[in-house]
């Protein structure tokens, strides 16, 4: 599978949203990772032939054109950022609608199968009203995996789960068939790190980066460190170094700083994460 990007751009009012961005993503778990504002969602409903971008063209598997937006259109399963969902029906009374939506044939052990891949088994005859906005948020999750199919576009779909819940959805991702390419929105490396075996940064509509996870937590080898700041030390240290994170210990509060090495007692070079990383990737684009 193969789906490629080029030159696309986007603009609301006169304000460039994405700056041209060429891609080529293939089967397996790509995410989209940048902070709020970055234009994922404005990417990912362009994919998904939600929108339509100023410029560039889109091809898939082949196609191009028109012929490659109404494949993308019939083959994909899509999560929106936002689904109001009809709250009188129940999951099960959903996902047969959206089968029906979609031309699926789906058999009721499908969608039971399904709903217990994300712990709604026994959830699956509940009005979606009396559902936590979680439980509804992989309901609605549920209806992008209809029939299985070779292209899942999921934008922010972690919002408002909790950690059981998210680790449902991370099942369900990491159970799709190796023909099959899945593209995610997020904000949290952490999240990223776990599922996704192909990343994209955006910041601001620009592309930061694009490749392997590994490879940009390459590029941070060598600047990520941590200190211990003792309980009465300054914390004038924690204003003036970026901090990827702090933890706190018996004897005082754990460091870790990204960038360039600080002149600070007991300062030790560690392995970096992809939160680390990521960081750094941010302050480079703020230079």
């Amino acid at each position: 599978m193969e789906l490629t990007l080029r030159e696309i751009s986007m603009s609301f009012e006169g304000m460039p949203v994405l700056h041209p961005i060429s891609l080529i993503l293939h089967e397996g778990v790509t995410a989209i990772l940048g902070p709020n504002g970055a234009g994922k969602t404005t990417l990912m409903r362009i994919i998904a032939t939600v929108l339509e971008p100023d410029g560039g063209t889109i091809r898939y598997n082949g196609l191009q054109g028109e012929t490659a937006l109404a494949a993308i259109r019939s083959q994909a399963g899509y999560l929106p950022q936002s689904l109001e969902l009809p709250r009188y029906l129940t999951p099960r009374h959903l996902l047969r609608y959206a089968a029906g939506l979609k031309r699926l044939r789906i058999q009721e052990k499908d969608i039971l199968g399904l709903l217990e891949k994300l712990g709604l088994g026994k959830l699956i005859d509940q009005p979606l009203a009396r559902l936590s906005d979680g439980q509804r948020r992989l309901v609605a999750m549920a209806q992008a995996f209809l029939g299985w199919p070779k292209l899942v576009l999921l934008d922010e779909f972690s919002a408002g789960l909790d950690v059981e819940e998210k680790e449902a959805a991370y099942r369900l991702i990491n159970a799709i068939k190796p023909d099959t390419m899945v593209v995610i929105t997020s904000n949290l490396p952490a999240e990223v790190e776990k599922i996704a075996q192909s990343l994209i940064i955006l910041r601001e509509g620009e592309l930061q980066f694009s490749g392997i996870p590994a490879e940009l937590v390459d590029q941070a080898q060598g600047k990520v460190w941590e200190v211990l700041l003792p309980e009465n030390g300054p914390i004038s240290i924690i204003e003036l170094h970026n901090l990827s994170r702090l933890r706190q210990l018996n004897d005082g509060t754990m460091l870790r700083i990204v960038g360039k090495a600080p002149d600070l007692p007991g300062i030790q070079p560690v392995e970096p994460t992809l939160e680390d990383a990521y960081m750094l990737s941010m302050l480079k684009a703020k230079s």
